[in-house]
């Protein structure tokens, strides 16, 4: 392999940011607040005794900003001490419930995402609360050219 010349440039851009055109702060942080407010959509089909949908719920999620993702760790994860060891312990429900609350922008007719109705979805529902909490999860972690292919709906059949 040879050695790079002490005249050859080591940051040159990549070609394939050659057509990319550099955006002004202002522009910038607008188009970052656009990608923070973005929404999904999720899909719970409700069934009837006999397996068919009866009818379905619509749940709007967004993404957590960091601040929000640091309270839902600080609040669903405890950590024990022993002799200069510390073992994290994840409060599966907590997580779930908090991940909702801060995660769902609207939901169904006469659904607000606080604790009490939140707590009586993840009752009812417990494969779609966790299945949602994942979706706003993984949804908060994308980068911009994942979350750009991002499908607007996900379904999940409850009966």
């Amino acid at each position: 392999m040879q050695e790079p010349d002490e005249n050859d440039e080591i940051n040159e851009e990549p070609d394939e940011w050659a057509d990319v055109k550099s955006l002004p702060w202002d522009e910038g942080l607008r188009k970052g607040r656009e990608m923070r407010e973005s929404t999904k959509t999720y899909i719970l089909k409700v069934l009837d005794e006999d397996g068919d949908v009866e009818g379905i719920m619509l749940f709007e999620y967004g993404m957590l900003s960091p601040g929000e993702r640091d309270q839902v760790q600080k609040a669903s994860v405890k950590t024990n001490t022993k002799r200069r060891e510390s073992q994290q312990e994840v409060n599966q429900e907590k997580l779930v419930t908090e991940l909702l609350i801060k995660g769902i922008r609207q939901g169904p007719e006469g659904f607000t995402p606080t604790r009490q109705s939140v707590a009586e979805f993840y009752s009812t529902f417990p494969e779609a609360a966790e299945d949602l909490a994942n979706c706003i999860d993984e949804f908060s972690e994308m980068e911009p050219e994942v979350r750009k292919k991002f499908r607007p709906g996900r379904a999940r059949e409850e009966g």
